[in-house]
Parts: C-alpha cells; sequence; structure tokens
C-alpha cells in the first residue's frame, strides 16, 4: 500500500470531521479515514514500526491539550461509572 495514498486518505478524513465542526478532528478524522481506504482497498497498511512512535507525540499533546482542572473534576466525578466500565 503506498504511504501517499494512506496519507491522503488521512488528510481527507481530517479535513471533513474539521469542516463537519467535530471534536479532535485531525485526530479522529484521520484514523477513520484511513480506516476506511485500509478496509475499502482490502490491503495491509506496511509502514515502518518507527511511524507508530513518531505518531504517539502529536496523538499525545492533542489530548493533553485539552486536560486542565475542570476535567480532571469531571473525571471524579464520573469515576463510579467510569470504573463500571472495565
Amino acid at each position: 500500500m503506498s504511504f501517499y495514498k494512506m496519507l491522503a486518505s488521512a488528510l481527507i478524513g481530517g479535513t471533513v470531521f474539521y469542516l463537519c465542526h467535530l471534536p479532535l478532528a485531525w485526530l479522529l478524522g484521520a484514523m477513520i479515514g484511513t480506516l476506511a481506504y485500509v478496509n475499502l482497498s482490502k490491503q495491509t497498511p506496511k509502514l515502518p514500526f518507527s511511524f507508530r512512535t513518531y505518531g504517539l507525540i502529536p496523538i499525545g499533546y492533542t489530548i493533553g491539550e485539552h486536560f486542565n482542572k475542570q476535567t480532571l473534576m469531571d473525571m471524579v466525578t464520573h469515576l463510579p461509572s467510569m470504573l463500571l466500565m472495565i
């Protein structure tokens, strides 16, 4: 599978999510776009493992950017229901 085709599918997914004003558009949109491409093309992605490592950097930044005191307080409030999901 071509790296550029996967990149294009990720960009398209991110753009669609962004235009629809969905949360974490460039993270979730890229994931859904790539997932859709892989499933529709029936090909297995062949990427170096280091891509995963470098990909975790923007994911961690994106998630951590929205984490604040109010988020922590909301997590404590919802802790019982979160534990039931485990």
